[in-house]
């Protein structure tokens, strides 16, 4: 049994708006929130900004018209305060299709003094229209405000993401650089897979909502992405420069084995025998003219007998 929705939302433009293939996210939201859907829901949320809290639970499924409901009804028209608003924008739409279509709608109401965010969703069934879910709620900025990317008025946990942002892409890309330089083989396979990053943390830069993705692959390590115009939070992206990490294993590898093979060859040349001479050749007579070398070759002289 579907039951009125009664939960408090502090951004209610959370999901991306559905994008259908090639058309802006205008034109996505004129395709789901039909004239006579968008008439419907505004006409709903007009009663309930008045206080016809009567009128409005006609428009109400019986279904789900419970008593909590009726005092829902109340606590969203105290956020309106029966005040006539300056301007009603569409600011998110989505669908769905199963037994019925169920419609969500998102408005923006702008008042002087602050800003009222009410959503409404509907089912169509048999042609028949029906409230089966609403809230609204006021904030002090407008939602555009509320959802921009800045670190004003941000805990410190948001500039420590905000520096990690910076630093892992600086380290995939030095990375990458010291191995190409570095001669190893394959080295732009590795270049290339040290600027792959995983274990993705995704974190919702208006509420600080945090979702971990441990296989998701984020190029650079860093990733930021707002689906759906000025009214949707952004998201970013983080996460662990693992491919770097094993590059840099890879590189420290392949170091050690070249300095390792380097020391061999030069131990082997060092250690090595040398060559033998051969027998020293004989040496020549002197040609000095200060030199004399005695004949062997002469007799001495002969002696005359006496007679």
């Amino acid at each position: 049994m579907t039951h009125f929705h009664i939960r408090r939302v502090r951004i209610l433009a959370f999901a991306a708006l559905l994008l259908l293939g090639g058309c802006s996210a205008q034109a996505a939201m004129e395709k789901i929130a039909t004239p006579r859907i968008d008439r419907f829901s505004r006409e709903y949320l007009a009663r309930v900004a008045r206080g016809d809290v009567t009128g409005a639970a006609r428009l109400v499924d019986p279904e789900v018209m419970t008593p909590e409901a009726d005092y829902a009804v109340r606590v969203m028209g105290a956020a309106f305060g029966n005040r006539k608003p300056a301007a009603v924008d569409l600011i998110n739409a989505s669908a769905s299709a199963g037994r019925f279509r169920r419609t969500d709608l998102v408005y923006q109401y702008t008042f002087p003094q602050d800003w009222v965010i009410a959503e409404v969703i509907t089912d169509d069934s048999a042609g028949v229209l029906k409230v089966v879910g609403a809230h609204a709620e006021s904030f002090p900025r407008r939602l555009e405000a509320e959802n921009a990317l800045t670190l004003r008025g941000k805990p410190v946990g948001f500039w420590i993401l905000a520096l990690l942002a910076v630093a892992m892409p600086v380290i995939c890309i030095v990375e990458a650089v010291r191995v190409v330089r570095s001669g190893m083989k394959r080295r732009w396979l590795w270049a290339f897979v040290s600027l792959l990053a995983g274990c993705t943390v995704a974190v919702n830069w208006t509420t600080g909502q945090a979702s971990v993705q441990p296989f998701f692959v984020q190029f650079l390590g860093f990733g930021i992405v707002r689906k759906g115009g000025p009214y949707v939070p952004w998201t970013l992206s983080i996460a662990l420069p693992l491919g770097a990490i094993w590059a840099e294993t890879r590189l420290r590898s392949w170091r050690r084995t070249a300095a390792a093979a380097a020391e061999a060859t030069a131990s082997a040349g060092a250690n090595a025998a040398p060559a033998d001479p051969g027998p020293a050749p004989a040496s020549a007579p002197l040609d000095h003219p200060d030199v004399s070398v005695p004949r062997t070759d002469v007799l001495p002289p002969r002696q005359d007998q006496p007679e």
